[in-house]
This record gives C-alpha cells, sequence and structure tokens, in this order.
C-alpha cells in the first residue's frame, strides 16, 4: 500500500490530518534557515547599535572634556598674566605690566623710523616725520644732538662731549632691538632709561657694524616727553 503524500516520515508539509501544533512544528521547520537569519539580523542589529549609541555617548563626553580643558587653559594663563602683572607691580612700587609693554611699544615704534634709513634723503624724511608725528622741536635734544639738519652739519655729539661728522650720503643704518628699564613711576607717568642696538653701514652692501644708543625719557599716555639720546654712530671724528 502507498503511503499518502504529505504523511510520510520527516515529511515537513502540512497535511490536512494534521494537528495545529504538527502544522506549526512542520512551518518552523520549513522556514528554519529563514527565521534563524532574520533572528541573526535582529540581533546584529541592535548589537550595532548599542554600540554606536555607547560610542557617540563617549565622544560627546570626550567633547565636552576637551572644552572644560580649553576654559581651564584659557583660565590659567589668564591668571598666570595678572599674577606675574602682580609680582611685577609689587616689585617695582606699582608698575603697570601692561602699561610698560604699550610704552615699549610706542618708544620702539619712534626709534625704528628714526634708525632706519638708507642714505641721507631717506634720513632726512624720517627726521621731518619724527617732528612732525611727536611734535619734537627743532632745538630739543633729541632732533640737535641726536638727529641733527643740515643746518648743524650732520654733527652728533658723544656723552664724552666729543663731536662726530655723521655720515656720508650713503650710509645705511637698521634699527635692531631696545632694551627698557623703568626708573620712576608717577602715577601714570612713567620714567625709563633704555639701551637700543643698531647696525650701521658705509654705503649699500658695505660690511655693517653694531652701535648703541641710550635714552633716558617719560612716558604720558604713550608718547615720549624729555627725551635724551646719545649715541656715537659712524664717522670721524673732528680733530677741533
Amino acid at each position: 500500500m502507498s503511503t499518502p503524500k504529505g504523511a510520510g516520515t520527516g515529511s515537513f508539509h502540512a497535511d490536512t490530518s494534521d494537528s495545529r501544533q504538527e502544522r506549526l512544528r512542520k512551518f518552523l521547520m520549513r522556514n528554519l534557515l529563514v527565521i534563524v537569519t532574520a533572528v541573526v539580523f535582529v540581533m546584529t542589529y541592535l548589537v550595532l547599535g548599542g554600540i554606536s549609541s555607547d560610542r557617540d555617548a563617549d565622544l560627546a563626553s570626550q567633547r565636552s572634556e576637551i572644552l572644560s580643558l580649553k576654559g581651564e587653559l584659557t583660565m590659567n594663563e589668564d591668571q598666570v598674566h595678572s599674577a606675574r602683572g602682580e609680582a611685577v607691580e609689587e616689585a617695582t612700587g606699582g608698575m603697570d605690566l601692561d602699561h610698560k609693554e604699550s610704552d615699549d611699544k610706542a618708544i620702539t615704534a619712534l626709534m625704528r623710523t628714526a634708525l632706519t634709513w638708507n642714505g641721507l634723503s631717506e634720513y632726512l624724511d624720517h627726521r621731518d616725520e619724527i617732528m612732525k608725528t611727536y611734535g619734537f622741536a627743532e632745538d630739543s635734544q633729541f632732533m640737535r644732538v641726536f638727529m641733527p639738519g643740515e643746518k648743524e652739519g650732520m654733527q652728533r655729539t658723544a656723552p664724552s662731549g666729543k663731536t662726530y661728522t655723521a655720515f656720508d650720503k650713503d650710509m645705511t643704518s637698521e634699527f635692531v632691538s631696545l632694551n627698557s628699564s623703568v626708573t620712576g613711576v608717577a602715577g601714570d607717568v612713567y620714567s625709563y632709561f633704555s639701551v637700543v642696538e643698531m647696525r650701521v653701514a658705509s654705503g649699500s652692501g658695505a660690511a655693517s657694524s653694531t652701535a648703541y644708543v641710550s635714552l633716558s625719557y617719560d612716558m604720558i599716555d604713550e608718547k615720549p616727553g624729555n627725551l635724551d639720546a646719545y649715541t656715537i654712530p659712524g664717522g670721524v671724528e673732528r680733530s677741533g
């Protein structure tokens, strides 16, 4: 006798005579691979989603920590600057560090103009510019002794009292640096003594040599007053 279709042992096809439980068992067995694949996919999605969520949370936490550290660094830099300024004020009888830095920038701008030129013509142009910008009188020590004009024969007088001829028309000069020291504080008026380094040469392409300028001055609203300047420039000392 032949076995009815679908009723053989191990068959996963549903038969009309199968109970509900048997039909469910056969359905699950027929679609086992699909079901397992779906379960694996769902679990993988959930796991990866959890990992991604954790990673996003970690990155957000790290960004927050970085921003916090940047804020602390800025605050610490401000505190260091403030502490340094307070230490300088205490050591110098109330000198404000920012005030001195502003004064140094102003006097450096003046001396850079006074000491950086190429030849006599440019020197005289810078001389006129300084007189107009800073209001220095022709007979002031700075203009008469340190930056003399053509009427004075381009002579300069050293602190020793010796007089030097200035320079020939091809002489060049270059500002190098300025180092200042506070000698007095009276409210907002600071007094200074500074040493300026410069390089001079007898002409374009000639070997240059180092010279120094000494300055004493007051700074009032970032403008120099009572300015005295001395140097020994290139040139030949007069014998008479």
